[in-house]
Formats: structure tokens, C-alpha cells, sequence
């Protein structure tokens, strides 16, 4: 009987050039590693970055009118859809925190500056409001509505 087992055994034990699977990469997605909180806010590895010399519109409820609201949305979703669509991050603190002690730095995707890249789509200004998100599209236009607040809006 005790031959019986052995040989029952012997079978059962993996051959030398018998390979396991592959293990799956344990890195984590660009997703998971990075939150957009704001058009120019990122939580990337845990850490809170505001983006250099790239200033987004306020979003509600500390936008100045409805105009700054609309396109600060609207960066905050371009910016998530370059997450999900980039490979790789990286940033550079260039120092110093904002007022809410987030790190300021340098972000690149894709090896791409990311605060440059907003910039030339439109969706930040380079320097602190340097970008009248309320003003008429055009000062010219007569009978343009002053809009104050989101409240303006009349919705």
C-alpha cells in the first residue's frame, strides 16, 4: 500500500520545465494613482499638488458668476479625460504651498507639462487673475447682463 501512495504522488508533483503563470503587474493604473480635484488640483500618490503657474477658473460655490462655474467644470473634465488617456506622471515640487498646503510643482504627462498643456487649450491662465472669467466676451457688446454671482443666472 505504501508503494500505492508514492507512486500517486510522484504523479502529482509539478514537472522542473513546467512553467506557472505569469503574475499580473502590481503597478498601479495612472487612474489610481491620480485624482483630479480641480482644474489645476491633483492628488497624485497621496500627495495634494497645485499646479504651477497655471491658474484654473473657481468652481461653484466660490466662482464669481456663472461663466467661471461652466469653465471650471469644463477643466476639471478635460483634465480627468488626460488622466485616463495618459501613461505616465511625474512632478517636480518648484516650492512653496498654497494657502491650503498643497505643494506646488511642476507636472508632466507623458513628458508633457501638464499646467502648459491646460494653458494652450484654454482652460487656465498663467498667472493669478490674469483671466477675467466674468467679463462680457466682449466689453463692446451693448446691453451685455452684469453677472455678479451664479445666483445671476436667473436658473
Amino acid at each position: 500500500m505504501t508503494i500505492c501512495i508514492a507512486a500517486a504522488l510522484t504523479g502529482c508533483s509539478p514537472q522542473k520545465d513546467q512553467k506557472l503563470p505569469s503574475q499580473p503587474s502590481l503597478q498601479p493604473s495612472l487612474t489610481e494613482r491620480v485624482r483630479v480635484l480641480a482644474g489645476d488640483v491633483l492628488v497624485i500618490d497621496g500627495q495634494h499638488i497645485r499646479l504651477t503657474g497655471a491658474y484654473g477658473p473657481q468652481g461653484i460655490p466660490d466662482a464669481r458668476c456663472w461663466a467661471e462655474a461652466l469653465a471650471a467644470k469644463q477643466a476639471t473634465v478635460a483634465l480627468r479625460k488626460m488622466i485616463v488617456d495618459g501613461r505616465t506622471i511625474s512632478f517636480k515640487p518648484t516650492g512653496g504651498q498654497d494657502v491650503f498646503g498643497r505643494t506646488y510643482a511642476t507636472v508632466s504627462l507623458n513628458g508633457v507639462d501638464l499646467g502648459q498643456t491646460l494653458y494652450d487649450e484654454g482652460l487656465v491662465a498663467k498667472t493669478k487673475g490674469a483671466f477675467g472669467w466674468c467679463r462680457p466676451l466682449s466689453e463692446a457688446s451693448e446691453g451685455a447682463p452684469t453677472v455678479n454671482s451664479v445666483m445671476d443666472a436667473g436658473y
